[in-house]
Protein backbone atom coordinates (compact mmCIF):
# COMPACT_ATOMS: atom_id res chain seq x y z
CA UNK A 1 0.00 0.00 0.00
CA UNK A 2 2.77 2.24 1.05
CA UNK A 3 4.45 1.64 -1.86
CA UNK A 4 2.03 2.44 -3.97
CA UNK A 5 2.02 5.69 -2.52
CA UNK A 6 5.21 6.67 -2.78
CA UNK A 7 4.84 5.83 -6.56
CA UNK A 8 2.21 7.99 -7.13
CA UNK A 9 4.10 10.92 -5.62
CA UNK A 10 6.75 10.86 -8.28
CA UNK A 11 4.60 10.48 -10.90
CA UNK A 12 6.20 13.11 -13.38
CA UNK A 13 9.28 10.41 -13.65
CA UNK A 14 6.13 8.20 -14.84
CA UNK A 15 5.60 7.71 -18.73
CA UNK A 16 1.64 7.81 -19.77
CA UNK A 17 1.35 3.92 -20.48
CA UNK A 18 1.80 3.78 -16.47
CA UNK A 19 -0.46 6.50 -15.60
CA UNK A 20 -3.78 3.95 -16.15
CA UNK A 21 -2.55 1.14 -13.84
CA UNK A 22 -1.19 3.44 -11.18
CA UNK A 23 -4.62 5.72 -10.90
CA UNK A 24 -6.92 2.23 -10.82
CA UNK A 25 -4.38 0.77 -8.76
CA UNK A 26 -4.83 3.72 -6.37
CA UNK A 27 -8.58 4.04 -6.79
CA UNK A 28 -9.61 0.70 -4.86
CA UNK A 29 -8.81 -0.83 -1.60
CA UNK A 30 -7.97 0.98 1.20
CA UNK A 31 -6.81 3.78 -1.11
CA UNK A 32 -8.79 7.05 -0.69
CA UNK A 33 -7.64 9.51 -3.13
CA UNK A 34 -8.98 12.48 -2.09
CA UNK A 35 -7.62 12.14 1.43
CA UNK A 36 -4.59 10.32 0.70
CA UNK A 37 -3.28 10.85 -2.34
CA UNK A 38 -2.68 14.82 -2.66
CA UNK A 39 0.77 15.10 -3.54
CA UNK A 40 -0.35 12.46 -6.18
CA UNK A 41 -2.82 15.18 -7.44
CA UNK A 42 -0.01 18.03 -6.89
CA UNK A 43 2.57 15.77 -9.34
CA UNK A 44 -0.57 14.91 -11.82
CA UNK A 45 -1.21 18.37 -12.41
CA UNK A 46 2.59 19.60 -13.06
CA UNK A 47 3.16 17.17 -15.77
CA UNK A 48 3.86 19.72 -18.63
CA UNK A 49 4.27 17.15 -21.69
CA UNK A 50 0.10 17.44 -22.09
CA UNK A 51 0.13 13.27 -21.44
CA UNK A 52 -1.75 13.89 -18.07
CA UNK A 53 -4.43 15.69 -19.57
CA UNK A 54 -5.20 13.53 -21.93
CA UNK A 55 -4.99 10.56 -19.64
CA UNK A 56 -7.16 11.96 -17.78
CA UNK A 57 -9.94 13.17 -20.40
CA UNK A 58 -9.71 9.75 -21.10
CA UNK A 59 -11.06 8.40 -18.18
CA UNK A 60 -13.90 11.32 -17.62
CA UNK A 61 -16.47 9.02 -19.24
CA UNK A 62 -15.90 5.38 -16.74
CA UNK A 63 -14.68 7.18 -14.06
CA UNK A 64 -15.93 5.72 -10.55
CA UNK A 65 -17.38 8.91 -8.68
CA UNK A 66 -14.04 8.75 -6.53
CA UNK A 67 -11.91 8.99 -9.18
CA UNK A 68 -14.09 11.49 -11.02
CA UNK A 69 -14.00 13.70 -7.90
CA UNK A 70 -10.01 13.32 -7.99
CA UNK A 71 -9.88 14.24 -11.51
CA UNK A 72 -12.08 17.31 -11.07
CA UNK A 73 -9.68 18.50 -8.16
CA UNK A 74 -6.79 17.62 -10.48
CA UNK A 75 -8.30 20.02 -12.91
CA UNK A 76 -8.19 23.08 -10.85
CA UNK A 77 -4.92 22.81 -9.74
CA UNK A 78 -3.76 22.71 -13.63
CA UNK A 79 -5.34 26.31 -14.12
CA UNK A 80 -5.06 27.33 -17.26
CA UNK A 81 -4.16 23.83 -18.89
CA UNK A 82 -7.01 22.39 -17.00
CA UNK A 83 -9.63 25.06 -18.23
CA UNK A 84 -8.96 24.24 -21.35
CA UNK A 85 -8.95 20.41 -21.02
CA UNK A 86 -12.58 21.60 -19.67
CA UNK A 87 -13.67 23.56 -22.56
CA UNK A 88 -12.73 20.89 -25.23
CA UNK A 89 -14.47 18.62 -23.24
CA UNK A 90 -17.94 20.86 -23.20
CA UNK A 91 -17.21 20.42 -26.93
CA UNK A 92 -17.50 16.89 -27.33
CA UNK A 93 -19.90 14.86 -29.21
CA UNK A 94 -20.87 12.72 -26.51
CA UNK A 95 -23.24 13.76 -24.33
CA UNK A 96 -22.43 12.06 -21.28
CA UNK A 97 -18.75 13.98 -21.44
CA UNK A 98 -20.40 17.22 -22.03
CA UNK A 99 -22.68 16.74 -18.88
CA UNK A 100 -19.55 15.58 -16.91
CA UNK A 101 -17.76 18.70 -17.99
CA UNK A 102 -20.61 20.82 -16.85
CA UNK A 103 -19.83 19.59 -13.27
CA UNK A 104 -16.19 20.47 -13.78
CA UNK A 105 -16.68 23.98 -15.06
CA UNK A 106 -19.08 24.40 -12.03
CA UNK A 107 -16.47 23.30 -9.59
CA UNK A 108 -14.20 25.47 -11.29
CA UNK A 109 -16.57 28.48 -11.00
CA UNK A 110 -14.30 30.09 -13.93
CA UNK A 111 -16.12 33.05 -16.10
CA UNK A 112 -15.13 31.75 -19.06
CA UNK A 113 -15.89 28.32 -18.23
CA UNK A 114 -19.70 29.54 -17.19
CA UNK A 115 -19.85 32.08 -20.63
CA UNK A 116 -19.23 28.62 -22.44
CA UNK A 117 -21.77 26.61 -20.68
CA UNK A 118 -24.25 28.87 -21.07
CA UNK A 119 -23.50 28.10 -24.84
CA UNK A 120 -25.33 24.78 -23.91
CA UNK A 121 -28.49 26.28 -22.76
CA UNK A 122 -30.16 25.04 -25.86
CA UNK A 123 -28.34 21.69 -26.03
CA UNK A 124 -29.81 18.42 -27.31
CA UNK A 125 -29.55 16.93 -24.24
CA UNK A 126 -31.71 17.29 -21.20
CA UNK A 127 -29.14 16.11 -19.07
CA UNK A 128 -26.64 18.61 -20.36
CA UNK A 129 -29.30 21.45 -19.94
CA UNK A 130 -29.68 20.16 -16.27
CA UNK A 131 -26.43 20.66 -15.43
CA UNK A 132 -25.49 23.98 -17.25
CA UNK A 133 -28.89 25.02 -15.40
CA UNK A 134 -27.33 24.10 -12.17
CA UNK A 135 -24.11 26.03 -12.84
CA UNK A 136 -25.20 29.24 -14.26
CA UNK A 137 -26.40 30.28 -10.89
CA UNK A 138 -22.41 29.38 -9.76
CA UNK A 139 -22.78 33.29 -10.91
CA UNK A 140 -25.10 35.47 -8.27
CA UNK A 141 -24.52 38.80 -10.17
CA UNK A 142 -27.17 37.60 -12.70
CA UNK A 143 -24.71 37.69 -15.78
CA UNK A 144 -27.08 34.71 -17.85
CA UNK A 145 -30.63 35.61 -16.14
CA UNK A 146 -31.88 35.01 -20.00
CA UNK A 147 -30.17 31.85 -20.28
CA UNK A 148 -31.87 30.60 -17.31
CA UNK A 149 -35.54 31.91 -18.05
CA UNK A 150 -35.18 29.48 -20.90
CA UNK A 151 -34.09 26.92 -18.89
CA UNK A 152 -36.72 27.59 -16.08
CA UNK A 153 -39.46 27.37 -19.09
CA UNK A 154 -37.86 23.77 -20.07
CA UNK A 155 -40.20 20.98 -20.92
CA UNK A 156 -38.30 18.32 -18.42
CA UNK A 157 -38.52 18.85 -15.06
CA UNK A 158 -35.40 18.30 -13.70
CA UNK A 159 -34.35 21.37 -16.15
CA UNK A 160 -37.03 23.42 -14.99
CA UNK A 161 -35.84 22.66 -11.32
CA UNK A 162 -32.18 23.49 -11.43
CA UNK A 163 -32.60 27.05 -12.95
CA UNK A 164 -35.08 27.61 -10.29
CA UNK A 165 -32.09 26.60 -7.81
CA UNK A 166 -29.90 28.65 -9.45
CA UNK A 167 -32.50 31.37 -10.08
CA UNK A 168 -32.79 31.46 -5.91
CA UNK A 169 -28.96 32.17 -5.32
CA UNK A 170 -29.07 35.27 -7.87
CA UNK A 171 -29.28 38.66 -5.76
CA UNK A 172 -31.87 40.17 -7.28
CA UNK A 173 -34.36 39.14 -9.70
CA UNK A 174 -35.86 41.79 -12.56
CA UNK A 175 -40.26 41.56 -11.97
CA UNK A 176 -40.56 41.03 -15.34
CA UNK A 177 -38.29 37.39 -14.41
CA UNK A 178 -40.58 37.08 -11.61
CA UNK A 179 -44.06 37.09 -13.52
CA UNK A 180 -41.97 33.72 -15.82
CA UNK A 181 -41.72 32.52 -12.16
CA UNK A 182 -44.76 32.70 -11.38
CA UNK A 183 -45.97 30.51 -13.97
CA UNK A 184 -44.02 27.58 -12.12
CA UNK A 185 -46.59 28.05 -9.41
CA UNK A 186 -48.94 25.86 -11.58
CA UNK A 187 -46.45 23.16 -12.36
CA UNK A 188 -47.74 19.35 -12.30
CA UNK A 189 -44.24 18.77 -10.18
CA UNK A 190 -44.08 19.58 -6.46
CA UNK A 191 -40.75 20.36 -6.04
CA UNK A 192 -40.94 23.48 -8.44
CA UNK A 193 -44.03 24.62 -7.29
CA UNK A 194 -42.05 24.89 -4.03
CA UNK A 195 -38.90 26.16 -5.41
CA UNK A 196 -41.54 28.75 -7.30
CA UNK A 197 -42.31 30.02 -3.90
CA UNK A 198 -39.05 29.99 -2.64
CA UNK A 199 -37.64 32.37 -5.53
CA UNK A 200 -40.93 34.70 -5.45
CA UNK A 201 -40.12 35.35 -1.49
CA UNK A 202 -36.98 36.66 -2.16
CA UNK A 203 -39.01 39.82 -3.27
CA UNK A 204 -42.30 40.06 -1.58
CA UNK A 205 -42.84 43.57 -2.54
CA UNK A 206 -42.99 42.74 -6.74
CA UNK A 207 -43.73 39.04 -6.18
CA UNK A 208 -47.09 39.98 -4.02
CA UNK A 209 -48.23 42.57 -6.51
CA UNK A 210 -47.71 39.96 -9.37
CA UNK A 211 -49.70 37.47 -7.52
CA UNK A 212 -52.57 39.87 -6.48
CA UNK A 213 -53.39 40.12 -10.24
CA UNK A 214 -52.65 36.50 -10.84
CA UNK A 215 -54.16 35.03 -8.13
CA UNK A 216 -57.28 33.27 -9.60
CA UNK A 217 -54.83 31.59 -12.17
CA UNK A 218 -53.20 30.15 -9.47
CA UNK A 219 -54.19 26.93 -7.37
CA UNK A 220 -55.64 28.52 -4.39
CA UNK A 221 -53.33 26.71 -1.93
CA UNK A 222 -50.41 28.25 -3.38
CA UNK A 223 -51.41 31.30 -3.08
CA UNK A 224 -52.21 30.90 0.11
CA UNK A 225 -48.69 29.48 1.11
CA UNK A 226 -47.42 32.61 -0.71
CA UNK A 227 -49.20 34.99 1.84
CA UNK A 228 -48.79 32.60 5.33
CA UNK A 229 -44.67 33.07 3.80
CA UNK A 230 -45.04 36.50 2.82
CA UNK A 231 -44.12 39.58 5.53
CA UNK A 232 -45.87 42.46 2.57
CA UNK A 233 -48.31 44.27 5.21
CA UNK A 234 -51.34 43.34 2.83
CA UNK A 235 -50.22 39.44 2.72
CA UNK A 236 -52.58 38.79 5.70
CA UNK A 237 -55.45 40.27 4.29
CA UNK A 238 -55.55 38.21 1.48
CA UNK A 239 -54.71 34.93 3.61
CA UNK A 240 -57.81 35.63 5.26
CA UNK A 241 -59.98 36.43 1.93
CA UNK A 242 -58.79 32.87 0.88
CA UNK A 243 -59.25 31.16 4.02
CA UNK A 244 -63.06 32.56 4.28
CA UNK A 245 -63.76 30.53 1.40
CA UNK A 246 -61.32 27.52 1.51
CA UNK A 247 -62.61 24.30 2.25
CA UNK A 248 -61.00 22.21 4.99
CA UNK A 249 -57.88 20.37 3.20
CA UNK A 250 -57.01 23.72 2.32
CA UNK A 251 -57.40 25.10 5.76
CA UNK A 252 -55.67 21.93 6.95
CA UNK A 253 -52.89 22.56 4.65
CA UNK A 254 -52.31 25.68 6.10
CA UNK A 255 -52.31 24.87 9.12
CA UNK A 256 -49.58 21.94 8.59
CA UNK A 257 -47.26 24.64 6.97
CA UNK A 258 -47.46 27.15 10.14
CA UNK A 259 -45.93 24.56 12.12
CA UNK A 260 -42.43 25.43 9.97
CA UNK A 261 -42.74 29.64 11.33
CA UNK A 262 -41.50 30.71 14.12
CA UNK A 263 -44.74 31.50 17.03
CA UNK A 264 -44.27 35.20 16.54
CA UNK A 265 -45.29 34.85 12.59
CA UNK A 266 -48.13 32.76 13.90
CA UNK A 267 -49.18 35.26 16.41
CA UNK A 268 -49.13 37.94 14.05
CA UNK A 269 -51.44 36.18 11.40
CA UNK A 270 -53.58 35.19 14.38
CA UNK A 271 -53.76 39.07 15.36
CA UNK A 272 -55.31 39.47 12.03
CA UNK A 273 -58.08 37.47 12.33
CA UNK A 274 -57.92 34.66 15.26
CA UNK A 275 -61.58 33.37 15.57
CA UNK A 276 -60.68 32.25 11.98
CA UNK A 277 -57.24 30.96 12.85
CA UNK A 278 -58.69 29.35 15.68
CA UNK A 279 -60.73 27.23 13.82
CA UNK A 280 -58.27 26.45 11.05
CA UNK A 281 -55.80 25.47 14.47
CA UNK A 282 -58.67 23.37 15.92
CA UNK A 283 -59.42 21.23 12.39
CA UNK A 284 -56.03 20.79 11.52
CA UNK A 285 -54.86 19.23 15.49
CA UNK A 286 -57.67 16.42 14.91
Amino acid sequence: MYFFFILFIHLSSVQLSSLDSLFVRASVGRFDMLELNAPARESLSRIADGSAVEFLKGKIKDASAREFLTIVEIFKLMKDEGRAAVLDLMASSDADIRSSALYIAGEMNDSMLLSRASDLTWDTSWRVRANTARILGTDSNGLFLQELRILMLDTIPSVRLNALVSLEKIQKLPPELLEDVSLLLGDSNLFIREKALDVLLKDDSSSFEILFKRKDSIPILVTALFFVRSSHPGSCLELRKILDTADEDTKKAVFINLLFYSPSRVDSLESNFSELFQAVFLEGAK
